[in-house]
């Protein structure tokens, strides 16, 4: 009787080892691992912004709103250059949409301003530009066309926040001179 319980139960013996083994990944993430192993076979390093709350070298984002996460990842490569690559997520799992970057001393910080009401991203990359604390930052339209550049600049301090409170964030920079600049990026128009 005491046999049929534990039968009934449930209870049976196992050894755990399916416990400590790791997971894995999801059919789609394996798809995105390969892409990015392959930019990495170029002699590409996936690297991590130095500063800002944007540090991972691999990071999903929704940039157009669809509700669907983009996978951004970051570079750097044997002739000093930085990269972006920006993969949309599709039915086969994540296809690269689009790539850009500059040559600099350094990945800074990342930062993904709002840039229009619907609530769409851009990616706004801070470079490193020289030792004297000069940086270059660059922002990019992540549309589903590709990437457009829509400012470059240089700038010793930066705040990137809705300043006016429509829900588009605005970008302003303080140069080397001292002087405050409010260059305004809107993808809308």
């Amino acid at each position: 009787m005491l046999s049929a319980l534990l039968f009934c139960s449930g209870c049976t013996a196992s050894t755990g080892d399916g416990l400590l083994a790791l997971p894995k990944l999801p059919g789609e993430y394996v798809m995105l691992q390969k892409k990015l192993d392959e930019i990495e076979a170029m002699g590409a390093k996936l690297v991590t912004a130095d500063s800002g709350p944007n540090r991972q070298a691999v990071q999903l984002i929704d940039l157009d709103g669809n509700g669907d996460e983009e996978a951004v990842s970051f570079f750097h490569h044997t002739n000093g250059r930085y990269t972006a690559h920006v993969f949309a997520r599709t039915e086969k799992g994540y296809e690269e949409r689009a790539s850009f970057g500059t040559e600099a001393s350094s990945l800074r910080a990342v930062n993904y301003p709002v840039c229009d009401v619907s609530g769409k991203l851009a990616i706004a990359m801070s470079w490193g530009v020289d030792d004297a604390g000069s940086y270059g930052m660059t922002v990019f339209d992540a549309a589903a066309e590709g990437m457009t550049e829509l400012l470059d600049v240089q700038y010793s301090g930066l705040i990137i926040a809705d300043i006016d409170g429509d829900t588009v964030d605005e970008i302003s920079i303080v140069t080397r001179d001292g002087r405050l600049r409010f260059p305004y990026v809107c993808l809308s128009g």
